[in-house]
């Protein structure tokens, strides 16, 4: 239905391990380190693109591309538009 995507909170992970690290009073190399950790840490969330589109089963988040048009949950899309994404999944 839809890929994950990788890496997408590798930067809060980043700044959240260097400030955990300054809370508990280390400095230099240990913050970095830290920062690397959260940053591991940060890029192994997973994150829901819908490239080809597709009914949202979960809230949560998900990667929009350039170009998308979001509908809110009150719009219900066409039945055409419903078709053609359709057809946009079976070419894979």
């Amino acid at each position: 239905m839809y890929k994950y995507k990788m890496g997408m909170f590798g930067k809060l992970g980043k700044l959240g391990g260097r400030a955990i690290a300054k809370k508990i009073g280390l400095k230099g190399a240990a913050v970095r380190e830290f920062g690397n950790i959260g940053q591991a840490v940060g890029d192994t969330v997973p994150v829901p693109a819908y490239k080809r589109g597709g009914k949202v089963k979960k809230t949560g988040f998900a990667k929009i591309h350039k170009g998308e048009y979001i509908l809110p949950k009150e719009i219900k899309p066409t039945k055409s538009q419903v078709k053609k994404v359709a057809k946009l999944k079976a070419q894979k």
